[in-house]
């Protein structure tokens, strides 16, 4: 073999070797239970999280599969589950103290597709989704107390600097197709509401638009119609250096179901704010820390 052919083969030959040994050698298990362990801390240790199977992409990436997440404490909960998750990091970023991160996550018959970067200064999100199911939202949701469960499509672009709000640019664009939010507990247990269907499964998709720019919010369209109320809103949001000075310019209507209107007893003080047509006209403004919410000419008291 002529020498110069020598140089090339020998170092790709060696370099093959490394990688299939690596892929071979390397300790799977001890990532896959890693990766879970550090996806409990994340979530605070509330739920527990199973993964089936784990194996290598090409280079740089993972491919989970049958994961599961489960709320501790609550056997009769049903899990999350997530059919796969296939992750790619790319290497040379890692280097310089930044991350970027490829996804492809499936459930059901959806998925969600995109990219997140992290950087130094601030985080870039660019996502796309097919009739995913909101389930794992819905188990981040309920952390805070607001069940939701559904399904979207759509995209969300966006760039976000924690240190620099007035920064932030990026556009929100979501056709919901199914969505419920669960009772909820309003006010320290004072007002309690019922389970609300904002989207039933067959009725047209609901939409929410926004566009963020310079830090502000631009809110063109807040719809869900078809559900157990029909909610129109729009306006804008404020941006600040802090959150605190956030400022709301939004107004709308709600019209409530009959049979929502009967479960939720305090409608009845809001009775004269509502039109000959049953809408009940909204606005919201002030700052976030405090805002002034008035439904028809009635300030709600918060």
């Amino acid at each position: 073999m002529p020498t110069a052919l020598r140089i090339i083969v020998y170092p790709v030959f060696a370099l093959f070797c490394v990688l299939v040994f690596s892929i071979f050698l390397f300790p799977f298990d001890s990532v896959k239970n890693r990766i879970s362990a550090e996806l409990e801390n994340v979530l605070g240790g509330d739920y527990t999280i199973t993964i089936k199977d784990l194996s290598p992409a090409f280079l740089s990436g993972v491919v989970l599969k049958d994961v599961e997440i489960r709320p501790r404490g609550l056997p009769e909960a049903q899990p999350v589950k997530l059919s796969r998750a296939k992750l790619k990091f790319a290497i040379f970023p890692l280097l310089s103290g930044a991350t970027e991160v490829d996804f492809d996550l499936r459930a059901g018959r959806g998925k969600a597709v995109g990219a997140f970067s992290w950087k130094r200064g601030g985080m870039e999100l660019d996502l796309k989704m097919d009739r995913y199911d909101l389930a794992v939202t819905q188990i981040l949701s309920q952390k805070a107390g607001v069940p939701i469960s559904g399904v979207m499509s759509g995209t969300v672009d966006l760039e976000i600097y924690p240190q620099d709000p007035l920064r932030n640019a990026g556009q929100i664009v979501l056709n919901i197709s199914e969505m419920k939010i669960g009772a909820l507990n309003l006010g320290g247990g004072m007002v309690e509401t019922p389970p609300i269907q904002l989207t039933p499964a067959g009725a047209p998709p609901s939409k929410i638009e926004v566009v963020v720019n310079r830090g502000n919010f631009e809110v063109k369209t807040v719809q869900f119609t078809g559900g157990d109320l029909d909610l129109q809103a729009n306006g804008k949001i404020y941006g600040a250096r802090q959150l605190d000075n956030y400022r709301f310019n939004l107004k709308g209507s709600i019209k409530i179901s009959k049979e929502l209107a009967d479960k939720i007893p305090f409608l009845l003080a809001l009775e004269k704010q509502k039109t000959p047509e049953g809408i009940f006209p909204f606005t919201i403004t002030g700052r976030i820390s405090k805002p002034s919410i008035r439904i028809g000419e009635f300030k709600v008291p918060i």
